[in-house]
């Protein structure tokens, strides 16, 4: 089990469970009160992230050697690629998921290169499924990116090599100016 998030209105929790051998797995709803999980989507790897109206769901996917950042709606009917990177070039460095942006204009991401390792953050805009990198390439590992309120920055959870302990970095948008701001993180944060 892993890629829990809370619904927007806090009643049903959504985690990801994958089998033995499968690299994707299945997107589950379970209410927060009790009850029985239901399957929404199977072949996501990660966590899912709502737009702010709480109607689609932001995820990533991984087939046929492509890393795909994906959108569907919240019951998981009308899914679609919003974005490809294949090869040397991915979105994900850990089990993660996207980030939608407050105003649900723009899907945040981490990208990089397998090889050599090198993670940094970008985004997606919805209209144009553009994906603009905005912080330079520096980070060996990156994961949990999530959005201030305000749509002005972005959090990550990251190191800078792989000799250091993770830590938490705010990265302004769009300028991409990171500035660390713990020393310790092990932890992920919601």
């Amino acid at each position: 089990y892993g890629g829990m998030s809370f619904s927007p209105d806090g009643n049903y929790l959504y985690y990801t469970s994958s089998g033995k051998g499968n690299v994707n797995g299945s997107l589950f709803q379970v209410p927060v009160l009790g009850g029985t999980a239901k399957k929404v989507i199977d072949g996501i790897w990660g966590k899912v992230s709502f737009s702010p109206d709480g109607k689609q769901i932001s995820y990533f996917s991984y087939v046929d050697d492509e890393d795909r950042l994906m959108i569907a709606n919240a019951d998981g009917t009308e899914q679609r690629v919003i974005a490809v990177r294949k090869g040397n070039e991915s979105f994900v460095s850990g089990l993660q998921g996207p980030a939608w942006s407050p105003d649900g204009k723009t899907i945040a991401t981490t990208i990089g290169t397998i090889v050599p390792q090198s993670m940094s953050v970008a985004t997606v805009a919805i209209s144009t499924v553009e994906i603009i990198q905005f912080s330079a390439p520096k980070f060996s590992f990156t994961c949990d990116v999530t959005w201030l309120a305000d749509g002005k920055s972005v959090l990550i959870h990251a190191r800078e090599t792989d000799t250091q302990v993770k830590s938490l970095w705010q990265i302004s948008y769009p300028s991409g100016e990171a500035k660390q701001i713990t020393n310790d993180l092990i932890t992920r944060f919601s």
